[in-house]
């Protein structure tokens, strides 16, 4: 098992917009299930979004973090806040 806790604060999103962010998955370690949590904070360029969820997928090697909406991500300067945690099988 595996509990990643993250806080990213003031961050940018640019390039390709799409409607999940991505974290690596620690030690490059791969998810065994598909899980889903709530995100504790997001917002996205400084509008908060109270429904947002984080998952991994079964095999995935990422932590995904999406809006509640599924809509893509806002460009911005450091107007992009995310906090939460998931707890996870590993392989």
């Amino acid at each position: 098992m595996m509990t990643v806790l993250f806080a990213i604060d003031t961050t940018t999103v640019g390039g390709t917009l799409s409607n999940q962010l991505k974290i690596a998955i620690p030690a490059s370690k791969t998810a065994t299930k598909t899980v889903y949590n709530a995100l504790a904070v997001l917002l996205d360029n400084n509008v908060i979004d109270t429904g947002a969820i984080c998952s991994v997928a079964a095999s995935g090697t990422t932590i995904n973090l999406a809006r509640s909406d599924s809509g893509n991500f806002t460009a911005s300067t450091d107007l992009t806040y995310v906090r939460g945690q998931i707890t996870f099988e590993i392989n």
